[in-house]
């Protein structure tokens, strides 16, 4: 461990620039990864938090039309029981009607399918009107015990009906009649338009054959669209799947042809389905913000490090640019140094040099000096003798001239 320190005590000492770098990119790494991973969570939890919002108005939708279908049976079943043990059939059915706006029309069958009694809101039967039930399934499952539930169909006026049709007990185990009513979805149909799902979502009911039973859009319920080919429609009516969210990973489209999120909830009693559809751009809204901010960060973390790194990467040039320089400037004081003290050595050795030249020129002078002092002193003695040879000559011609001139 020590020897370990020591190593890269000398390695950082010889390698600092290096060091720095490869700290820069380890802690750009972490934070990137942080980011990503925070950026993950979040998405991830506002996924989950769209797919719960939207599932949970789904389950609220489907509770509060089986509420109005459940409260509605009972107050059926309540009828059936009464009617069982009164004679007086049709004032009791009459008033039901008058209480429950939401039945239109209901009728009693006997234990062979014949219908014994109908009444009606809007409408008077005579009894030619009666008609056999015996092989319907108006007849035939209520007499099993269960309770029938029919599809949509739309009534003349274009509302939107259901045949219930219970059995009518006379004692525990023992069955004496079936009663049926026509039950109007209008309250339905209320419901579900009241119903908000984001700035432009929907909700729409679906039964089991797959036609559209409630929508806010009342014109398309009343084409009596079949939506069976829809995916979400298909898993949910035919596989009695739940289904989480279709639109994210894959395209789906609604009516319109706009790309939607959709989810949906089979109902257990009826075989209906309840969907949730609201177009991407809007259910994903808040996902797509936090996905671009966090793209921002990520690029913004990113593009900082960069220009760390660059900026660092080029300190550490620069460092060691100048580390370069100082050491040529040394290695080039050290050369200067070595020239200057070769030269020094050189001059001194010149001076030197020079100095014994000039003792030996001035020597030379002097002893030439000593010469020519000597040679003057003969020069001048000579000139001296010369000067006293000429007299001596003048002299010499005086005294021959006289001599000359004398008489012998």
């Amino acid at each position: 461990m020590f020897s370990f320190f020591n190593k890269f005590k000398d390695f950082f000492q010889k390698k600092p620039g290096e060091l720095v770098l490869a700290g820069m990119i380890l802690i750009g790494l972490a934070l990137i990864s942080f980011y990503f991973t925070l950026f993950l969570f979040s998405l991830s939890d506002i996924e989950e938090g769209v797919a719960s919002v939207h599932l949970e108005i789904a389950q609220k939708t489907k509770s509060k039309i089986e509420g109005i279908l459940d409260e509605n049976v009972k107050a059926l079943n309540d009828l059936a029981q009464i009617l069982d043990v009164s004679k007086e059939k049709k004032i009791i059915i009459d008033r039901f009607l008058k209480e429950r706006k939401a039945f239109t029309q209901i009728a009693v069958l006997d234990n062979q399918g014949w219908e014994i009694l109908k009444s009606s809101r809007a409408l008077v039967f005579a009894p030619e009107d009666l008609r056999d039930f015996f092989w319907s399934e108006t007849f035939v499952t209520p007499m099993e015990g269960e309770i029938y539930l029919s599809r949509v169909y739309f009534s003349e006026k274009s509302e939107p009906l259901l045949t219930i049709s219970l059995p009518i007990k006379s004692s525990p185990g023992q069955i004496s009649g079936v009663l049926s009513a026509e039950f109007s979805l209008q309250e339905i149909w209320n419901t579900v338009a009241e119903i908000e799902v984001g700035a432009s979502g929907q909700v729409y009911l679906v039964d089991a054959q797959g036609y559209l039973i409630a929508h806010p859009n009342i014109d398309l319920v009343l084409k009596k669209i079949n939506l069976l080919k829809r995916r979400a429609v298909e898993e949910v009516i035919i596989e009695k799947k739940i289904v989480k969210g279709l639109g994210k990973e894959e395209e789906y489209f609604n009516e319109k042809g706009e790309k939607v999120y959709a989810v949906g909830l089979p109902f257990e009693e009826t075989g209906w389905g309840v969907f949730i559809e609201e177009p991407i751009k809007d259910a994903w809204v808040t996902y797509r913000r936090i996905r671009n901010l966090g793209l921002i960060s990520i690029l913004a973390t990113i593009t900082l490090f960069l220009i760390l790194f660059f900026n660092i990467r080029t300190l550490i040039k620069t460092s060691q640019g100048l580390k370069k320089s100082k050491v040529a400037l040394e290695e080039s004081k050290v050369t200067l140094e070595i020239k200057v003290e070769a030269r020094t050595r050189e001059l001194k050795e010149l001076a030197e040099g020079l100095d014994e030249k000039v003792k030996e020129k001035t020597k030379e002078l002097q002893e030439r000096i000593g010469e020519l002092e000597k040679f003057q002193k003969l020069t001048v003695g000579r000139e001296l003798k010369m000067v006293t040879l000429k007299e001596e000559i003048e002299k010499l011609k005086k005294e021959l001239e006289k001599s000359k001139g004398r008489p012998n």
